[in-house]
């Protein structure tokens, strides 16, 4: 069975009174349809729907969701929106350059989801990397 480990750690020797230190690796069975690992350059204040579904994604309605915004990008950031399309949508994160996210995102909503990225640089365009991959 296909699996995704994720390593997030936390560090710092001087942002707190004492060190600070923290790591969780997880592996996640990754065995559904919907696998992406692509690059995208989305133009000056445009946006572009990284992924869409008609319909819950899977049993476990689980889609876990990288996105990376490259180090070269311009400081106004991108925004990650997801809409569950039976609820509102939201602005789940914005990346400034280098910035990333790792989300489990359940993708459970009867009428599907749409995860977008929107450049907010007026005039330069912004380039991310992202990544999905379904538990069904």
């Amino acid at each position: 069975m296909p699996t995704l480990k994720a390593t997030i750690t936390l560090e710092s020797s001087n942002l707190l009174a004492s060190a600070l230190k923290s790591s969780k690796a997880v592996t996640e069975d990754v065995n559904g349809g919907d696998v992406i690992f692509e690059q995208n350059q989305i133009p000056a204040a445009q946006s572009e729907i990284l992924f869409d579904s008609t319909e819950a994604a899977g049993t476990f309605g689980v889609l876990y969701f990288y996105c990376e915004s490259i180090s070269g990008n311009s400081g106004y950031g991108v925004d990650i929106e997801i809409n569950n399309k039976s609820q509102d949508s939201a602005i789940f994160a914005r990346l400034l350059p280098g910035d990333f996210v790792y989300l489990p995102l359940y993708a459970a909503d009867a009428q599907g989801i749409t995860v977008s990225a929107a450049n907010t640089d007026p005039s330069q365009p912004a380039t991310i990397n992202y990544f999905f991959g379904s538990k069904d």
